[in-house]
């Protein structure tokens, strides 16, 4: 027996395999990472679970992905109103889209809530307060959306009543009631000297607020987006079933430690849970991603399924390692770029590039890379090209070592 096992050991020797070599992982502890954390921020301890408090902005984070973006009602609002995107909703912001909604949405016990906006062209939208909303730039249309979430129908439904009847009554000396042909139940006014309309609805549990513009103050334009803007949102809130408060503070947060592993460049060593640290899929990072169009094609080329972020760094999960590397052989940025800059020294999986600088009303840093490890996907960005080299170094390792 041993004489015939010693004799197929040695044929194996001479056998061919077919396949392409594949080189080692690189050593982390070689790349130039400056000053920046190597290691995710959990490395040496228990995993970071989001307190109480900040829960309302983890179901805010939830409710984001069900949120129709303003280019999904119309491909032509391509602009974020970056400064009007919030996964935690306070009653100051609530004042912005109708006179005393704060102070109603909280007699009516609401949970948590969404907002976030877009435009048809370059502008932002002013909403002191108890005064009716202008735009900078009187030619834009503007999409400003608000979703908040009750314990019961009841609740939705006083809300949205008692918002309308005295938010109409605050502007009763010019504003008209509208009413939407395929929405009767939806509650509307109009004031015919500007190019603004406001409607509320309950759906269920929900309750929708549009605050929307067009680039004259002709009345068909405005319902009929509004009607539009209710025919993307509304199916998409019949996807997410709604929560109690009690399921709200046990909702998972970063359970597949995205958020962790994004390069902070503070180096704090514990996660903030606000807006500018995310664990969202596709639709909910697109509301924070200032050139949606581009993100969204660059996102599902390289078929991203989950993100996180930590400042301006972002970690995509992709589907596979191969979508990985496409994301880096195809360049699939998320923003636009003008022109190729050199890669991350010693990654071989990295491509950088040169950005515009600006979009809109956004500015980006000049410098933006990208590397991918296994399935995922870090990009960094900043204004020197060796600073930008060492950030994306510091995200390989992280992600790396986070293995």
């Amino acid at each position: 027996m041993a004489i015939a096992l010693l004799a197929t050991s040695v044929g194996a020797c001479g056998d061919t395999l077919s396949g392409s070599p594949m080189p080692g992982e690189i050593d982390v502890r070689n790349l130039d990472t400056g000053t920046y954390p190597t290691l995710a921020v959990d490395a040496h301890d228990d995993p970071i679970d989001a307190p109480f408090y900040d829960m309302a902005g983890v179901a805010g984070m939830r409710l984001a992905d069900y949120t129709a973006t303003a280019d999904e009602i119309d491909p032509s609002f391509k602009y974020t109103l970056h400064h009007d995107v919030s996964y935690t909703v306070l009653e100051s912001d609530m004042e912005k889209f109708g006179t005393g909604l704060g102070e109603i949405a909280e007699s009516n016990r609401f949970l948590y809530g969404f907002i976030t906006g877009g435009s048809s062209a370059p502008t932002s939208v002013s909403r002191s307060s108890g005064k009716w909303p202008a735009k900078v730039e009187p030619g834009a249309g503007t999409i400003n959306t608000l979703i908040l979430q009750f314990p019961d129908e009841g609740a939705a439904e006083r809300t949205s009543q008692q918002l309308y009847d005295r938010d109409l009554a605050h502007f009763k000396e010019k504003n008209k009631a509208i009413a939407l042909g395929k929405y009767p139940n939806a509650l509307s006014h109009w004031n015919p000297d500007s190019t603004f309309i406001r409607s509320t609805i309950s759906h269920g549990k929900w309750v929708v607020v549009y605050q929307i513009s067009a680039p004259t103050n002709d009345l068909q334009t405005l319902t009929t987006l509004t009607e539009k803007a209710y025919d993307a949102q509304l199916p998409l809130l019949d996807q997410l079933p709604p929560i109690s408060d009690i399921e709200m503070l046990s909702l998972p947060w970063d359970a597949d430690r995205l958020v962790v592993r994004a390069m902070d460049p503070l180096n704090s060593g514990r996660p903030s849970l606000g807006d500018s640290s995310l664990n969202v899929g596709l639709r909910g990072i697109l509301h924070a991603a200032p050139d949606r169009g581009t993100a969204r094609s660059g996102y599902t080329a390289m078929n991203a399924v989950r993100f996180g972020t930590a400042g301006d760094s972002i970690v995509v999960r992709t589907d596979s390692h191969d979508s990985a590397r496409t994301s880096i052989t195809d360049k699939l940025f998320p923003f636009a770029t003008t022109r190729a800059a050199d890669p991350v020294p010693n990654i071989p999986d990295s491509v950088c590039a040169e950005t515009p600088e600006k979009f809109g009303l956004a500015r980006f840093d000049r410098f933006v890379c990208m590397v991918a490890y296994h399935e995922y996907v870090g990009i960094v960005n900043s204004d020197q090209l060796i600073d930008v080299h060492q950030r994306a170094a510091a995200q390989y390792s992280i992600l790396a070592n986070g293995r």
